[in-house]
């Protein structure tokens, strides 16, 4: 019976060649389209959404000191955020900070005696406690000591090898900065490559403790040169440390107040600014529910993403909407076939399921048309949204999902 649906299926593509080319044609794009903008979309909403604990992990974010537009968050805060946290907020498992030195000249000496010297991108400093908080995993050195000494540093797999090519990079000395600030400094980890879909990008992680400025520093609300990030109690309540952040600059921002601008708390918020300590979701960073001046990258945008959406929506629907028109009109045509084989003895459920099956079998003509366009098309869809996305059906749950759905909805 099967092959009868085939054999009908075929014969029928030949008698109506162009009718097929164009219902083929509109659902390869509607396919190819969606499937594009789903294996976008699911990138940008599954940032840092990887790591241990994602959904306890929290930025402190405080209000945009250094502008007039005091409504919008800051990402940045200074040493002090850190401590005052630490100290009110018994909620709190975990805190590490994340500075940025900025970009810098790095030099090595092989055993050739040659001095490989690249201007680095993508550095930061981060706590001790970095790989306890975040889920980059080390494929060499030990994550709980890899930062904890001052002049240490870990590489990512690819920055090592740009560096050391085939040598074994653990104990390596590498030359940071230039002149004066030069300092050097020892390979004691090396990171997996980090995912496309995390904020926290970087190539080289350096110890905090190699900047004694920050430690010196510890008291200061207005050096905004840090990010911090804390671990919440699983069993903590989000709502009640929200309230508790709001009374933590009243109290701890008054120092810092008084010994750089010389005026009390009061007195600020007098002057018509705020200063208040906000919770972002580290999974809400790249798409944020509001405006935040990120340090590390910019995010993205929420309504653009849901303009994707809906725009895929809207092209499976016209694309459905196209099929069963052009579909409709055809039938017109083959009132005469049908009348033939139903004199023939074909019953009405066998006519029913023999074009459910002609539709089906355009579906997976569709399908695997889609499935190799896309596979030819990614590189360059790449280059033009700017990411490294990768088009796999086994290693993508959701996405056989929506494949799923599209088959359906096409077969409906």
């Amino acid at each position: 019976m099967l092959t009868h649906y085939f054999v009908h299926f075929f014969r029928s593509i030949q008698r109506q060649k162009l009718f097929s080319l164009i219902n083929l044609l509109g659902l390869t794009a509607g396919i190819t389209s969606a499937l594009l903008i789903f294996q976008y979309a699911q990138h940008e909403f599954s940032y840092d959404t990887f790591h241990h604990d994602s959904s306890n992990i929290y930025r402190i974010n405080q209000t945009f000191i250094w502008g007039e537009n005091s409504n919008h968050e800051f990402a940045s805060t200074g040493p002090g955020v850190a401590y005052a946290v630490k100290e009110e907020l018994p909620e709190v498992k975990l805190i590490s900070s994340i500075h940025t030195p900025g970009d810098q000249l790095i030099s090595y000496t092989n055993s050739n005696k040659q001095v490989i010297t690249f201007d680095q991108t993508h550095i930061l400093a981060a706590d001790s406690n970095f790989f306890q908080l975040f889920n980059f995993p080390l494929v060499k050195g030990n994550p709980a000591s890899a930062l904890r000494q001052a002049n240490t540093m870990v590489m990512t797999e690819k920055t090592a090898h740009k560096y050391f090519g085939d040598e074994d990079p653990m104990g390596k000395l590498v030359r940071m900065g230039t002149g004066e600030q030069q300092q050097t400094f020892e390979v004691t980890g090396i990171v997996k490559d980090l995912p496309s879909n995390t904020y926290l990008q970087f190539e080289m992680l350096v110890s905090m403790t190699s900047y004694p400025v920050i430690k010196k520093l510890y008291w200061s609300w207005v050096w905004t040169q840090l990010e911090t990030y804390v671990l919440l109690d699983p069993s903590a309540s989000v709502a009640q440390v929200r309230e508790k952040l709001k009374a933590i600059p009243p109290k701890h921002a008054e120092a810092t107040l008084q010994r750089v601008m010389n005026m009390s708390y009061a007195d600020y918020v007098k002057s018509g600014k705020k200063w208040e300590l906000f919770l972002q979701p580290i999974t809400g960073i790249h798409l944020p529910s509001k405006v935040v001046y990120n340090r590390l990258a910019n995010d993205g945008n929420m309504v653009i993403m849901y303009s994707l959406v809906g725009a895929a929506i809207f092209i499976i629907l016209l694309s459905c909407v196209n099929f069963m028109n052009l579909s409709t009109a055809q039938f017109t045509k083959r009132m005469k076939e049908v009348s033939v084989r139903k004199i023939l003895g074909l019953s009405r459920t066998s006519l029913s399921i023999g074009y459910f099956m002609e539709a089906f079998i355009f579906c997976v003509i569709a399908f695997g048309i889609s499935l190799a366009l896309i596979q030819a098309l990614m590189p360059a869809f790449n280059l033009l949204v700017g990411r490294e996305l990768h088009f796999s059906l086994l290693n993508n749950p959701n996405l056989l999902m929506a494949l799923g759905v599209l088959l359906f909805a096409r077969k409906t």
